[in-house]
């Protein structure tokens, strides 16, 4: 359920998710732009099992922006409004991917196909450098990479090998070129 609640605790229910239209399961965060949520089911969708990518105004009118296959990569991780103006998101798997949307549902573009395992985790965090950073699985581990908003520039930065444990989401950059984050 999409829900809002103030600081005096007056919780109210915007939105229910159905499996069929929107999916269940929202992924991460939600982002506000404009008095409009936008997020990510990991399952259910129109167009199978797989997840959508979806907007929902503050009266509960929900709408699909795109829905996802495993053809095309499935169980989205969240979106990030970027300074551009699209959404940028990744995939999980079984053929994980990074792509970008307009808020209005136009110009849906995949800016990168992972190579098995690399399916992405969590947000991507855009830095002050213009690139995205964030998470994937990696051959042997968790895996932290780099990339630039039209997937022409791809870098895995670091690799933090097989004894890591869950990724935290997601990273923060607090001053230009230096990143925090936990595993």
């Amino acid at each position: 359920a999409i829900f809002s609640c103030d600081t005096l605790g007056n919780f109210g229910e915007i939105a229910s998710l159905d499996a069929s239209t929107v999916g269940i399961y929202i992924t991460h965060n939600l982002i506000e732009i404009n008095n409009i949520l936008y997020g990510t089911t990991e399952s259910g969708g129109p167009l199978g099992n797989d997840g959508v990518l979806f907007s929902c105004d503050t009266l509960g009118n929900i709408g699909v922006l795109g829905g996802f296959t495993s053809l095309a990569g499935s169980q989205p991780q969240g979106v990030i409004l970027a300074s551009d103006g699209y959404l940028y998101g990744q995939t999980l798997s079984p053929n994980p991917k990074i792509y970008k949307i307009l808020p209005n549902g136009n110009n849906f573009t995949i800016i990168h196909n992972f190579s098995l395992p690399a399916g992405g985790i969590g947000n991507l965090v855009e830095g002050s450098d213009g690139f995205f950073y964030g998470f994937n699985y990696v051959t042997g581990g968790i895996g932290l990479y780099k990339i630039n908003s039209d997937g022409t520039q791809y870098y895995q930065i670091h690799n933090f090998g097989p004894n890591v444990g869950n990724i935290g989401r997601p990273l923060v950059e607090t001053k230009p070129g230096l990143f925090y984050g936990s595993v």
